[in-house]
């Protein structure tokens, strides 16, 4: 998809409340605990849907989210809503994640933006609760919100990042965050990550307490004017706001009813 010191971040736990934190400032891109495995083992997942088309399917990454879910034998995954159907009903019956040796998860239920994604990328996402929880060894990412404040901040600095990808070696996905004129932070991510197709939902990582959080999701790309008037190419993604995180506890809410 083409798109033209200390920091308050809220933390998304695992009762599916939100606490209040303080993320520290270096923002290190290497974890305490190494992200091992590949795909679904980092939490990465494949999100298919089939279209009218039979020998053509829509595949984009997805972020398993580390939510106190296992009693209710569900998964809730964060990915890009443009990979996926406007219509829910659509959703439901034409889409799956691919979990451990391509196994194929029905969707239990789609929470996503009130106002449907514009084309600068903002409200691009959905949370796919999974009906069955994923077998295997699973990577459930913990998730954070970073206020716009900070994210400013942060691109100003070129805080670290990592785009988290599901086979390469796990350090290629290291860049760091830029600054962007044309959108403010709370509405776009920007960072030098190295983009190509398919990469939409993947999650975006920063060093928050020690800890890797997803902070955002994965787009596109975009041209960005250098001061000699070139051009550069950047990554571009959407940071994890208010309504991603109430989509989140309400989705816990949801798969405990």
């Amino acid at each position: 998809m083409c798109l033209g010191n200390a920091l308050r971040a809220t933390l998304i736990v695992g009762c599916g409340w939100l606490c209040e934190s303080t993320a520290d400032a270096a923002l290190h891109a290497t974890p305490l605990t190494p992200i091992d495995g590949k795909g679904v083992e980092r939490g990465v997942v494949l999100v298919r849907c089939a279209t009218a088309s039979a020998d053509v399917v829509i595949l984009s990454r997805g972020a398993v989210l580390d939510l106190d879910l296992a009693r209710e034998d569900r998964d809730l995954v964060l990915t890009a809503a443009h990979g996926l159907p406007t219509d829910r009903r659509a959703v439901l019956r034409h889409c799956r994640v691919i979990g451990e040796r391509g196994f194929a998860y029905r969707i239990a239920e789609v929470f996503r933006a009130a106002q449907g994604p514009t084309d600068d990328g903002r409200h691009d996402w959905a949370a796919l609760l999974v009906r069955h929880r994923l077998d295997g060894a699973v990577g459930r990412l913990p998730a954070a919100r970073v206020s716009g404040e900070a994210l400013t901040r942060l691109a100003a600095r070129e805080a670290p990042v990592r785009l988290l990808l599901r086979y390469a070696d796990v350090h290629q996905g290291d860049c760091h965050l830029l600054p962007f004129e044309a959108a403010p932070p709370q509405d776009a991510l920007v960072y030098s990550c190295r983009s190509a197709p398919g990469l939409s939902g993947s999650p975006v990582l920063a060093g928050i307490n020690g800890r890797m959080l997803v902070i955002g999701i994965h787009l596109g790309w975009a041209l960005q004017p250098v001061e000699d008037g070139r051009l550069r190419l950047v990554s571009v993604g959407y940071p994890i706001d208010a309504e991603i995180a109430a989509a989140i506890t309400s989705a816990s809410q949801w798969a405990r009813q």
